[in-house]
């Protein structure tokens, strides 16, 4: 252990002044994609305990990417007059199955905008029609209830 301090130390004691402002940037670009890893998890946990809004979606636009996850950015219209846009993470599988125009169920919390995830993205025409204007959703509860209708 004393091995490595002292190596470290060293390493860092002859470090050149660009080297220390590059070795800078690395470790703060590192940091900032664990706190939105982090801050992404806390966002889906968030859904799965609080609950959410469960509404249908049309996929505007497919972005690929070789480096990342696929995502696809999907509009809804919230409370019958507000147009949200969405951006979630999807399965390479996902992502060349499905087409721009697409209808999903899209997860939103109403309580944080940032927050929403893909529910189903093969969802049935019927769940698709009942939850038009937003279905609740109870973590471990099964089947949607539309928005202001009591089982």
């Amino acid at each position: 252990m004393i091995s490595l301090y002292k190596f470290i130390r060293s390493a860092l004691a002859n470090l050149t002044k660009d080297n220390i402002v590059l070795l800078f940037g690395i470790l703060a670009f590192a940091y900032l994609a664990l706190i939105y890893r982090s801050n992404k998890n806390n966002e889906i946990r968030d859904l799965k305990e609080n609950g959410g809004v469960i509404i249908s979606a049309d996929i505007i636009d497919k972005l690929p990417s070789q480096k990342s996850n696929q995502q696809f950015r999907a509009a809804f219209t919230k409370d019958n007059w507000e147009t949200d846009i969405k951006l979630m993470d999807v399965s390479v599988k996902d992502f060349k199955v499905k087409q721009t125009g697409d209808t999903i169920l899209l997860l939103f919390s109403p309580t944080c905008n940032s927050t929403g995830i893909a529910y189903d993205l093969y969802p049935s025409k019927s769940d698709i029609k009942k939850c038009l204007n937003g279905c609740e959703f109870v973590y471990g509860k099964k089947g949607l209830i539309e928005k202001g209708r009591k089982n």
